[in-house]
């Protein structure tokens, strides 16, 4: 490959150091784009009256959070954590965590229990992968609204716009 058209004269690298021209990667990230626009009208059309959210909500919500789209197993949580549970506030996660959906009020989720690495506000898990937003400020709409359709089937898209009305 020659040099011209990479960042810096340098090529890009993934995770799995592979090396990639710049336009090739810019190419790739556009076209993710464009599908993911329309992965996120279908979604949007399927569950976004049933979970509170559009299209838009979901484009923005991944615009911030820079989503990266990978699975694994999910995990109990082991006596590790439940002991962590008891840190004190200045040392403790800011993460929002799902909580099996828990509501009150004003209240979506939990904290996280972990303790946050030095000089960030979120444990190691979080300062990658921050899907719920942090506990100490109000969920996007997009969260708030996976937390009222668990708690309250019965709401739509509708509802929450009417009672903002």
């Amino acid at each position: 490959m020659s040099k011209k058209g990479k960042i810096e004269n340098e090529e890009l690298k993934t995770d799995n150091e592979i090396e990639m021209d710049l336009h090739l990667y810019e190419s790739i990230q556009e076209v993710f784009e464009f599908e993911l626009e329309k992965i996120f009208k279908n979604i949007a059309t399927k569950y976004g009256k049933e979970y509170l959210f559009n299209q838009e909500d979901l484009m923005s919500f991944y615009k911030k959070m820079k989503l990266e789209f990978s699975f694994k197993k999910s995990q109990s949580i082991n006596s590790k954590q439940k002991d962590n549970e008891d840190l004190p506030d200045e040392i403790r996660c800011l993460a929002r965590i799902w909580s099996n959906g828990y509501m009150d009020k004003n209240t979506f989720g939990g904290r996280c229990a972990r303790k946050k690495i030095i000089n960030t506000e979120f444990c190691r898990q979080h300062n990658v992968h921050l899907v719920h937003g942090r506990y100490d400020k109000p969920p996007s709409k997009v969260v708030k609204g996976f937390f009222i359709r668990q708690n309250d089937p019965s709401q739509t898209l509708e509802n929450d716009e009417d009672e903002e009305n």
